[in-house]
């Protein structure tokens, strides 16, 4: 798989999770909501895959062409039920890193990895919160940023 764009680096993550043995949650890709008002209506919890930005640098500095690293940020919000407990939390925090962590996959002139590069628990803010354990994983997923216009 190329990945070049969001939609393509989340899809990476996506189809891994689904993929991933022992991971009973609800894999979900955040489209209509704030990640922040997400609630899970499944019975043990979801994992729900969202783009957390991205930060550049200069690759080439020749005037033909633009062409940058980008390293897009895809968050991963884990939300748990309580009644399941601490540890079933952890362990699917576990399951979720160690199968993205080191995922290959092409960029525009490369191969690259998927890497962890944060992840943690989120206290709830409010009472009502208080039903779901949070925690949030960030992946670092390297790509190139290439220019595909020319204004003469």
């Amino acid at each position: 798989m190329t990945v070049n764009s969001i939609a393509a680096a989340k899809s990476i993550i996506q189809s891994q999770l689904l993929q991933a043995s022992g991971l009973d949650v609800e894999i979900v890709m955040l489209d209509t909501e704030r990640i922040e008002e997400y609630k899970t209506s499944h019975v043990r919890g979801s994992a729900v895959i969202y783009y957390a930005g991205s930060t550049y640098a200069d690759e080439s500095s020749g005037s033909s062409i633009v062409r940058q690293n980008r390293n897009m940020r895809i968050g991963v919000f884990v939300q748990v039920r309580t009644e399941h407990g601490l540890t079933y939390k952890d362990g699917i925090v576990d399951n979720i890193i160690n199968s993205c962590a080191g995922l290959k996959f092409t960029a525009i002139t490369k191969a690259d990895r998927v890497k962890p590069v944060s992840d943690e628990y989120m206290s709830p803010e409010s009472q009502e919160k208080y039903a779901y354990y949070e925690h949030l994983i960030i992946f670092l997923v390297p790509a190139q940023f290439q220019q595909n216009q020319n204004i003469n």
